[in-house]
């Protein structure tokens, strides 16, 4: 039972996560054009894996293991790059910009949402024998991942201080190489990808796989307690060059920031001394007194 509940709080934070980076994103760029189609692909991913998961479970095909991790690591690649394109062209807005959007959007609902809709599929069918336990819990999984989503929603939204976009960057970077490290991972499981499969190294005491919080970072993070030595090296290969990257980004732009405010100030500074200096050169004349009229004039 309690199975079912990680499985709806894993799956909605892997797909909840994305697309909340993916609409603030366009809300704090000012490209609010892009939001509708971030949720079309996000409506149309879950659609499809709800669908899928109900022909899996009632239909008479059969999805294998093996094919379920080739199809989520497939996504779960794809996602990444369309999302580093998208980060690459931030300052530079494309005009496919949208498409691509709501193509790592819909990718980011499939890559895990098939695995939940197979437990959604399987609750629903326990639930037609009488119990409806475990459709109730995979659904409680689902609405507790929406709560951390939306408050990270609301924080990159509407919170303003500088130091939030460094965070909100540093946490997207994370969050997308642990969606390709745990892609190229169930490539690993379908046979797809080759490469040593030994454990870099096991912390499942510590952070165990079917914990609360255990599923919650491999939801948010794509974390692993025991990952492979191929994953690892992913993870660093990517998350590694992208943050000294996004680092060098934002001290570029901050020295422009401090530049201009100087350029600012300096001219501020010389407008006040030349109208002091105008003023020196030409001092004011005091005007002359009219003459009194009701004083006699000299004959």
């Amino acid at each position: 039972m309690f199975e079912n509940y990680l499985a709806g709080l894993r799956g909605g934070l892997a797909a909840g996560v994305v697309a909340c980076l993916l609409l603030a994103y366009g809300v704090r760029s000012g490209r609010r054009d892009v939001l509708r189609p971030v949720r079309a692909g996000t409506g149309s991913g879950a659609a499809l894996v709800l669908g899928l998961g109900w022909a899996f479970t009632f239909g008479p095909a059969e999805l294998t293991p093996r094919a379920r991790e080739t199809l989520g690591g497939m996504a779960a690649v794809a996602v990444v790059a369309l999302l580093t394109w998208a980060g690459l062209r931030a300052r530079r807005p494309a005009r496919h910009a949208g498409a691509v959007l709501a193509a790592a959007a819909f990718l980011s609902v499939v890559r895990e949402g098939l695995d939940t809709a197979l437990f959604v599929g399987a609750s629903v069918r326990a639930s037609l024998d009488g119990s409806h336990g475990p459709l109730l819990v995979v659904l409680l999984g689902l609405l507790t991942a929406l709560v951390p989503v939306l408050l990270l929603y609301r924080g990159a939204v509407r919170v303003r201080s500088a130091q939030l976009l460094p965070r909100v960057g540093v946490l997207s970077v994370l969050v997308v190489a642990g969606v390709l490290a745990h892609g190229v991972f169930r490539l690993q499981e379908g046979d797809v990808l080759g490469g040593p499969r030994g454990t870099a190294f096991d912390v499942g005491t510590l952070v165990p796989p079917d914990s609360w919080y255990g599923a919650f970072l491999a939801g948010a993070l794509g974390f692993r307690p025991d990952p492979t030595t191929v994953q690892v090296a992913v993870w660093l290969l990517y998350a590694v060059p992208v943050l000294i990257l996004l680092v060098r980004r934002w001290r570029r732009g901050e020295q422009q920031f401090r530049n201009k405010d100087d350029r600012t100030a300096s001219g501020s500074n010389s407008r006040a001394y030349d109208r002091r200096s105008s003023v020196d050169r030409h001092p004011r004349i005091p005007p002359c007194e009219p003459p009194d009229s009701g004083r006699a004039l000299p004959r």
